[in-house]
């Protein structure tokens, strides 16, 4: 798993969007898993993105809590360097579509304002 890669930084804020309420439904991983198909699919690769998902989960739970938050933070202001404005604003839109699959939780609507102000301010 490459650590630099868009892709990694993408899971990274996908997992912590739909992580911020401490559960990941059914729903908000298919809708994570079509996402990232989607995406790969996009970039010519053949990634399963199920996969990649359990992937990440094991690369995430392999740090403590302080490592996790540099990655996150590390991601965040990584992909507005690396992506341009729509394809910033697609992935915003398609991180709320799939938070609110089962319900947008406090946590996660506080994390996704926090997101906008540091995208698109």
């Amino acid at each position: 798993m490459n650590r630099n890669a868009v892709e990694y930084h993408v899971g990274m804020v996908m997992m912590t969007a739909t992580g911020s309420d401490r559960k990941f439904s059914d729903e908000e991983v298919e809708g994570m898993i079509a996402f990232l198909g989607g995406m790969f699919e996009a970039m010519g690769s053949d990634t399963d993105p199920a996969d990649y998902i359990n992937e990440l989960m094991d690369d995430l739970n392999s740090f403590d809590d302080d490592e996790v938050s540099t990655r996150i933070n590390k991601a965040i202001e990584t992909l507005p360097k690396k992506l341009n404005e729509e394809q910033l604003e697609a992935l915003y839109g398609g991180l709320a579509e799939i938070v609110d699959l089962d319900g947008t939780s406090k946590q996660e609507k506080n994390f996704l304002n926090a997101l906008k102000k540091v995208w698109f301010s």
